[in-house]
């Protein structure tokens, strides 16, 4: 599983991150690829009292929150009352500031661009998503072709090697 980190394809793009409208086009090019491999989108999530939100640093798209429970969204709740909300719909959500790793709500371990998962045994590999490997480089590829899934913002580079 390929999880595109806030709907980014080529690299870090602040102005496109958890954008909706940027957000929608990524869903439809993901939509129009084949299902040879899952394709997914990181959003960071705010609740406000009665209101939902994308953004990473704060709360800066308002969304319906029916626009969070899109099948390809796995929704890092920034707040509390966001996990919680979330976790009660049955939303693939997770909650962390910087452990090292969480249990997302469908029990995958989300693991932080800091941990090195190379001694880690294949059967906890095969349910850790490694997260931005290409920032810090310290896990080899023998490992990230073990783990369940990686979240990048380079989702585009894997949709042009087509996975073969």
């Amino acid at each position: 599983m390929i999880i595109s980190h806030r709907g980014n394809l080529i690299g870090h793009s602040p102005e496109c991150e958890n954008n909706p409208s940027h957000i929608d086009r990524v869903l439809k090019l993901f939509d129009s690829m084949n299902d040879k491999v899952a394709f997914l989108i990181e959003l960071d999530v705010y609740k406000d009292g009665f209101n939902w939100y994308l953004g990473h640093d704060g709360p800066t798209y308002k969304v319906d929150f029916s626009y969070l429970k899109h099948p390809r969204f796995i929704l890092h709740a920034k707040n509390i009352e966001a996990f919680n909300e979330l976790f009660l719909h049955g939303l693939h959500t997770f909650f962390h500031d910087s452990d090292a790793l969480t249990m997302t709500s469908k029990g995958l371990i989300w693991a932080h661009v800091d941990t090195s998962l190379n001694n880690w045994h294949g059967d906890v590999l095969g349910k850790t998503i490694a997260v931005m490997p290409e920032v810090r480089m310290t896990n080899t590829a023998h490992t990230l072709r073990k783990c369940v899934g990686i979240c990048t913002d380079y989702a585009g580079k894997y949709l042009e090697l087509k996975l073969d």
